[in-house]
């Protein structure tokens, strides 16, 4: 025997589901130049969807400064290594669906809004690094909102999307079944004086979310008003 003792392996730390929180909560974009028309630009953690020939990924500078800062929010960590959904290869982040059309003058199809650029569809964060999204496979790289269930939402990185979001929005749609359960956590972090959650946030939180049909497969936001030809900011051009 060498008298030496032992070195005992220690286990890798599990890694966590998804990054920590990279910077603090960007302003929302408002004043001159806000409503200017521009071809939404994604980064290495915001994706667009291909959608080149319906050229619906347009919108105002607002919204490009918010999608922007979506990079400082977690999620989707783990997007290509999700099993069953086809999407091997995918980068990590968020996934944006449409935003309007090249020009602002008629909805876009398949919406009611999306019409002044200040409406925005794109993923619901899962559990295990996932996004509410599956492979279209009748375009190259292309890909689809996913329904998915209380059960698979990751609350937490939710939590952290409406955080920021609520500061540039006026509404947030989803399903009515994952708005209770981000209630109950929101009010849990409150009681706890965790992540900066506060009854002022609670409420306005709160009031920005709404219960939409269709909407357990993504987040419909609409950016604070108003949008292009659009005083109400209501997302649809003024009649």
């Amino acid at each position: 025997e060498s008298g030496q003792t032992p070195v005992v392996k220690q286990p890798a730390p599990a890694t966590p589901p998804c990054q920590p929180f990279l910077g603090p909560l960007a302003e929302a974009y408002t004043g001159a130049g806000s409503l200017g028309w521009v071809a939404i630009q994604g980064n290495n953690r915001v994706h667009l969807r291909p959608n080149k020939g319906q050229r619906k990924q347009h919108g105002t500078k607002k919204m490009q400064h918010y999608l922007a800062g979506l990079q400082n929010v977690p999620g989707g960590e783990n997007v290509g290594g999700m099993p069953g959904k086809g999407l091997q290869g995918f980068s990590g982040g968020w996934y944006i669906g449409d935003v309007a059309r090249i020009k602002p003058m008629k909805p876009t199809p398949g919406h009611k809004s999306h019409q002044s650029g200040i409406d925005v569809d794109l993923t619901i964060p899962k559990k295990d690094g996932g996004m509410s999204m599956t492979k279209n496979t009748r375009k190259a790289g292309g890909w689809g909102f996913s329904r998915i269930t209380v059960a698979q939402l990751d609350i937490e990185v939710a939590l952290q999307f409406v955080k920021y979001t609520v500061a540039h929005a006026k509404n947030i749609f989803l399903d009515q079944s994952m708005i209770n359960a981000l209630k109950v956590a929101a009010k849990a972090k409150i009681k706890a004086g965790a992540d900066g959650w506060t009854e002022d946030l609670y409420r306005r939180a709160f009031r920005a979310l709404y219960h939409v049909p269709s909407h357990a497969n993504h987040f419909h936001v609409r950016l604070k008003g108003p949008g292009v030809n659009d005083k109400r900011g209501n997302g649809k051009l003024d009649s």
